[in-house]
């Protein structure tokens, strides 16, 4: 209860301190009708909206709106897709840490906002910020959009894998909603399969499933790496030095993510004085 009494103050912290900026947009409404101008703020159901040319502000009720297109160019948000491309996850949620919040009132509004949310939660999790990726999958699950609800669901599995194990993860896969999320064969559910079986230290069964992952979804940008990185680890458990070396060296050459790479480097390390 304290945990999430802390994170619904984290994000009411986030939003309130966000609600000052002034932000162009075109605005589609519901009506068919669009206007470009600035969001000026939000307050409750009812958004401060300046049209272009116009003198003053009006209010625009939230329920009137059919979707928001931000002007990312004009912020700092418009290298985050290159970033996210390149897989540079530390530099990329710096970025977003840094430009998202005066978005965030608006962020269950549709927009193209969307995306980097998306953004937001793999290069949380991916760059080891744990401790903010269920803050940021809060503020993820109130856009009520389906594919950015399972994304925030899935990493923050990921999140309690790392910081409570398998007990709160592994139940959930199992059931229907779980399965229906994370079917069978799917990227996201083969790769939290193999992390529980990690952590339970069966090791020969994480490595088939990890192998499938690599087999079935190495062509994913967004899943190779990773998998990747989760066999050599396997490799060096099961005793197969050689092939958790290979798999590094591999990783080394081929992703320029720096990200990727000093994980590598840190498994080989790790190893390495393991074995000392």
């Amino acid at each position: 209860m304290e945990k999430r009494w802390f994170i619904s103050m984290l994000l009411l912290a986030v939003v309130a301190g966000a609600s000052d900026a002034e932000l162009k947009v075109q605005v589609q409404l519901k009506s068919g009708k669009n206007f470009a101008g600035v969001l000026l703020e939000r307050s409750g159901d009812n958004l401060s909206f300046q049209p272009s040319g116009a003198e003053a502000p009006v209010p625009v009720p939230v329920a009137s709106v059919e979707s928001l297109e931000f002007k990312f160019s004009e912020s700092g948000l418009s290298e985050t897709d290159r970033l996210f491309g390149s897989g540079d996850y530390e530099q990329l949620r710096s970025v977003l840490d840094e430009n998202l919040p005066p978005f965030l009132p608006y962020a269950e509004i549709p927009s193209n906002l969307q995306p980097k949310l998306s953004q937001w939660l793999a290069a949380t999790y991916w760059s080891g910020r744990y401790d903010q990726v269920l803050k940021v999958a809060g503020i993820a699950a109130k856009t009520r959009t389906a594919t950015l609800a399972r994304e925030a669901l899935f990493y923050s599995m990921l999140t309690f894998l790392e910081q409570d194990g398998a007990a709160r993860v592994k139940p959930f896969l199992e059931t229907k909603k779980g399965a229906g999320l994370f079917p069978e064969g799917s990227a996201p559910r083969l790769y939290v399969q193999a992390r529980i079986l990690q952590l339970e230290e069966q090791y020969i069964p994480a490595m088939r499933i990890a192998a499938d992952l690599v087999a079935n979804h190495g062509r994913d940008a967004d899943w190779a790496p990773q998998a990747e990185l989760l066999c050599a680890e396997l490799y060096f458990k099961t005793g197969r030095p050689e092939s958790a070396n290979a798999v590094l060296e591999s990783i080394q050459e081929c992703y320029a993510s720096p990200l990727i790479t000093k994980k590598a480097a840190a498994i080989a390390a790790q190893n390495r004085t393991e074995n000392e």
